[in-house]
């Protein structure tokens, strides 16, 4: 190889790694830029002012990383002054249309007639909900988080899992009927016991650990007077249906499950 050629190469080699710093860089602004940005969207001056309220109280300590995000709120994992783990779900109040597609489940439920139209009230009015919701079920001994406390846009409650959170039923890789049965029997004992049901069931919101069915996101939750109910019972267990149907697991029929859940 010629020294012209040599040159030349080290010349390229120096513009290739360039480049790839320069990449590299605009790869961290970005990043940088996007966890700003669901920082901002997160704690708001409000939200902050809540968090700082809590902790004040003593009722936790430390807020870790994040476990779970959605499009209308996201779950941290939190920790009391014992070290033990809470799940923290702060409801985002950037959502713009947050009141969108939600207000089938609040009006016709009488413990919320008097909700106010502003969307921070609404969101505080959907946090409201899911605690009012964990604690009737928890208190008839159905499989949800404990519900710990509330605060404006943030709901405490007990955290599944380890050190990392429990897995969904869709994340588990064998089902089998025998899962089947105990979330069907969950399901009865929300409608029979708590006169609720759980409204938007499906794989994503059911926790599988220490070999328990665990339900949880419940904001969306209804009595079983309301005017929805059967028709959200129905969207349910078809959901459930539908999931180990596909895991190739032989189950019954929705006109079989509903008729022993409804008698």
């Amino acid at each position: 190889m010629d020294v012209t050629s040599n040159k030349q190469m080290k010349v390229h080699e120096k513009l290739f790694l360039k480049e790839k710093r320069y990449e590299k860089k605009q790869k961290m602004l970005r990043k940088n830029s996007d966890d700003y940005k669901t920082f901002e969207e997160v704690f708001d001056n409000r939200t902050l002012k809540i968090i700082y309220k809590i902790m004040n109280k003593g009722l936790f300590e430390k807020i870790h990383g994040i476990v779970s995000a959605g499009k209308e709120a996201r779950v941290y994992m939190a920790e009391d002054k014992d070290g033990k783990y809470i799940a923290l779900k702060i409801y985002l109040t950037s959502v713009a249309d947050f009141k969108k597609g939600r207000t089938k489940y609040v009006v016709g439920d009488r413990r919320f007639n008097n909700q106010r139209r502003k969307t921070r009230d609404i969101v505080n009015t959907w946090c409201t909900k899911e605690y009012k919701n964990l604690i009737r079920a928890y208190n008839q001994g159905i499989s949800v988080p404990k519900p710990m406390f509330f605060n404006g846009n943030i709901l405490a409650m007990e955290f599944i899992g380890d050190e990392q959170p429990a897995l969904t039923l869709r994340e588990i890789k064998e089902v089998s009927y025998d899962q089947f049965e105990r979330i069907i029997e969950q399901i009865k004992n929300l409608y029979v016991k708590t006169k609720l049901v759980h409204a938007d069931l499906s794989e994503y919101n059911i926790f599988y650990y220490n070999q328990n069915i665990i339900i949880f996101d419940m904001a969306q939750s209804v009595l079983t007077s309301h005017p929805l109910a059967e028709t959200l019972l129905e969207r349910d267990i078809k959901n459930i249906i539908t999931f180990f149907q596909k895991r190739k697991i032989k189950v019954d029929k929705l006109e079989t499950v509903l008729e022993e859940i409804r008698n």
